[in-house]
């Protein structure tokens, strides 16, 4: 029975974590009625009894697109009532990121809506799981034939490399029941084996690609009109000249929308914004900006560690790891010593606030952690910030973690150094002092 509970509660959590983000991202689509239709289509079609397999490169929407179909075919679904529909953003949750751990979850979520007898599924290898899973779909498809089963797997990109030979892949599937995958194009060649497996068929494909500059402008001026803003027309002109050279997938104009979105009528684009042609340009002009409003090494540190946290980092977390970093409180506390050694939670909370855009909230644990809500923030992350690091600023920051976790500093005074004003203001031998940073216990 306590086993049946975790697992229900396993369910829950993942559930409403992949629903929360399916609500963020398809607040964010526009457009794309053309893709969307034919996504529709090969859901309603009965004859298609294969996967369907949507691609394209990153940042061109296939998230929102599978958000966006997820939110709507409750709506336009005939029978409604008998529509069942399940969405995993693959690599968004710790068990998202395993596909066995995923399909069981599955299996007991199928088995509990349609009171599929239970049994103990020990799932050794993929071959396995796929079975299970096989079986699952056969049961509904006998005992339920009037009911419709559409599974969303987004980003198989995101899984762990070994899942990338698709053991798991299912290509037969009853009348009633729908798989639609999402995948980046030259990814490890898993669409080149997602081609073969499924014999080259072109049905089963959908190409998604960038969007045209027409499309781009118009989104740009109909979000701008919902906050009240506008543009110049210098401004809009430089933004035309700016879409004929881009490639304009919908990451890109959203981010181009959070810029422009702050210009005032009177202010004139920069050379670096005109070279922001691509989403990594972009994401590197937002980090430049906010490292000149949040100062350039705390803003830096907190993208580094929040990047670190592959599953997600808490608020006392970063909040505690930032005061263990002496190099940042060292820059932050040039001209005073503040009573508690600690940052400043409203530092923290400012740099939220203007990344809050970019990040997606979920729970591990009972505990509510943040992460990046794209990897192209996670992959410019680590090539505009961790990959420059030094080896000596490499080994401070990766100490500080571990530091952190082993509650090193629990209760206990971490020497630091004063700078050379405050070493005079408080005439400090040699600068040396210590001070307890008031870090949270570790759980058990």
């Amino acid at each position: 029975m306590n086993n049946l509970n975790h697992r229900e509660n396993e369910l829950f959590q993942e559930v409403l974590d992949h629903a929360r983000f399916c609500n963020l991202t398809a607040s964010k689509f526009h457009g794309r009625t053309d893709v969307l239709e034919s996504v529709k289509k090969y859901i309603f079609d009965e004859n298609n009894q294969k996967p369907y397999v949507i691609h394209g490169k990153s940042g061109c929407g296939k998230t929102a697109i599978l958000a966006k179909v997820t939110s709507e075919i409750l709506k336009i679904a005939p029978d409604p009532e008998n529509y069942t529909v399940i969405l995993r953003f693959l690599g968004t949750t710790p068990i998202s990121t395993d596909i066995m751990r995923t399909i069981d979850l599955l299996i007991f979520q199928l088995s509990l809506l349609f009171n599929i007898p239970t049994r103990e599924i020990k799932t050794k290898t993929q071959l396995d799981t796929k079975d299970c899973l096989s079986e699952v779909f056969e049961y509904i498809s006998r005992n339920h034939p009037d009911k419709k089963v559409v599974i969303f797997l987004d980003s198989i990109d995101q899984l762990n490399t070994i899942y990338y030979t698709l053991e798991w892949f299912i290509l037969k599937l009853p009348r009633n029941i729908k798989l639609i995958y999402s995948t980046l194009p030259d990814h490890h060649g898993i669409l080149n084996r997602l081609k073969f497996r499924l014999e080259n068929d072109e049905k089963q494909f959908l190409e998604i690609n960038s969007l045209d500059c027409e499309l781009a402008e118009i989104i740009i001026k109909d979000w701008l009109r919902k906050i009240d803003r506008n543009l110049s027309e210098v401004q809009s002109e430089l933004l035309r000249d700016l879409f004929k050279k881009a490639t304009l997938y919908p990451l890109y104009i959203k981010l181009i929308f959070d810029i422009v979105s702050k210009w005032t009528s009177f202010y004139v684009p920069d050379q670096e914004f005109k070279n922001c042609l691509n989403i990594d340009k972009c994401i590197v002009y937002i980090f430049k900006h906010l490292e000149k409003i949040h100062d350039k090494m705390l803003f830096s540190r907190t993208v580094i560690y929040m990047t670190m946290f592959r599953n997600g980092i808490s608020e006392n977390e970063i909040e505690d790891i930032l005061s263990l970093d002496d190099d940042l409180l060292y820059d932050i506390f040039e001209f005073h010593a503040p009573p508690v050694r600690k940052l400043p939670i409203v530092l923290w909370a400012r740099i939220k606030n203007n990344l809050k855009e970019y990040l997606v909230l979920k729970e591990i644990h009972d505990t509510r952690v943040f992460y990046w809500y794209h990897r192209r923030f996670i992959e410019v992350s680590n090539s505009y910030y961790l990959s420059k690091l030094n080896s000596n600023d490499r080994s401070v920051i990766v100490s500080n973690v571990i530091d952190f976790f082993n509650e090193t500093w629990k209760n206990k005074p971490k020497p630091y150094k004063y700078n050379q004003y405050l070493t005079k203001k408080f005439g400090v031998k040699n600068g040396e002092s210590e001070a307890i940073r008031d870090t949270s216990m570790q759980p058990t």
